[in-house]
């Protein structure tokens, strides 16, 4: 039980440390980008193109982080806005976040350490993406589904289907976007 205890309270200081830059301006050498060509079709955060939609509703939010990963901001945040969080295809098979917090206990102590670590660098990423959708939205004006979208993900990622670090990833999600994008 007291290593349950420690390992907890260590899940939730490095979440905290890894989550309390959020209301900090972050300094990036990337000018705002309002829309982005890719491939034959250009995306907006605000609106796509029906043949936009149709090609990326099959994204999922670790191709997304995949994206975010390479550099492409533009991109995966078009992609994020795109993914219905309610349904069953939001996580690839063998993604992080299908590992529960039960089923996180039951794997041995190295398995448990690669996937905390994986946990904490993927929880980098998402605070990433989530300030850098957020002031995409802000300079943009008219950001209602960008914010659905966010309060979407933060719900389904805290979820008691998902691991403790990722459900407090989630609960901050939330409140940022409701701190930073109110509605009106």
């Amino acid at each position: 039980m007291t290593n349950d205890w420690i390992r907890s309270f260590c899940i939730v200081f490095v979440v905290g440390v890894v989550l309390a830059g959020c209301s900090k301006k972050e300094d990036t050498s990337e000018p705002p980008t309002k829309s982005v060509t890719t491939g034959s079709h250009e995306k907006n955060l605000g609106g796509q193109s029906e043949a936009v939609q149709a090609e990326t509703q099959s994204t999922t939010f670790d191709e997304v982080l995949e994206i975010w990963g390479s550099g492409n901001k533009a991109e995966s945040a078009e992609r994020f806005v795109s993914i219905k969080w309610d349904s069953s295809g939001v996580f690839s098979a063998d993604s992080i976040f299908r590992i529960s917090e039960a089923e996180f206990a039951k794997l041995s102590e190295n398995q448990r350490s690669q996937i905390q670590q994986k946990a904490l660098n993927i929880s980098k990423d998402i605070k990433g993406l989530s300030k850098y959708i957020v002031e995409q939205a802000k300079q943009e004006g008219g950001y209602a589904s960008t914010r659905d979208a966010l309060i979407a993900c933060g719900e389904r990622l805290s979820g008691e289907d998902q691991l403790l670090i990722i459900q407090m990833v989630g609960k901050a999600i939330v409140g940022y976007t409701e701190k930073e994008l109110p509605v009106w």
